[in-house]
């Protein structure tokens, strides 16, 4: 008996796509954007996303390797220009990458904040490294003072 596939060809180049996303593969994803730019593959709201992308991955690839607080002021940018609709799950992969490749370059005296908004404590709470995030929270407010912005993360 023959097992039937679940998924055809359109699911598995948005499998790959997503996949691509959350490692940061910004070298494999121009392809699959190519495969997923075919009629017969393309998800909803598609052109929008490859729109989005044809703007960005050149700035991601360049910014990914800047200093913490390059990558900060990148991320905060990136979000003002970014299209509301049909690009929800591309955001949650794409900022799981970008905060896990900024706290990466966190040094033990990097812990003030990266832009008026982005706090490296920040960071670490949106990609599960609470332990982490707590003990540079509690180590910042004790030789800074007190901040309301970053007590609610």
């Amino acid at each position: 008996m023959e097992q039937l596939n679940l998924f055809g060809m359109p699911e598995m180049f948005l499998g790959d796509y997503h996949r691509a996303i959350k490692r940061g593969d910004w070298e494999a994803l121009p392809g699959i954007i190519l495969s997923l730019d075919e009629p017969r593959n393309s998800p909803p709201d598609w052109q929008n996303k490859k729109r989005f992308w044809e703007s960005e991955l050149l700035k991601l690839k360049e910014k990914e390797n800047g200093s913490p607080k390059k990558m900060a002021a990148y991320w905060e940018t990136l979000l003002l220009n970014y299209p509301e609709t049909g690009l929800k799950a591309e955001l949650a992969n794409l900022q799981g990458y970008w905060f896990t490749r900024l706290a990466d370059k966190f040094r033990g005296e990097d812990f003030d904040y990266l832009t008026d908004n982005i706090h490296p404590v920040f960071c670490l709470v949106k990609i599960g490294r609470y332990q982490s995030a707590g003990r540079m929270a509690l180590r910042y407010l004790n030789e800074i003072g007190e901040n309301a912005r970053l007590r609610t993360y």
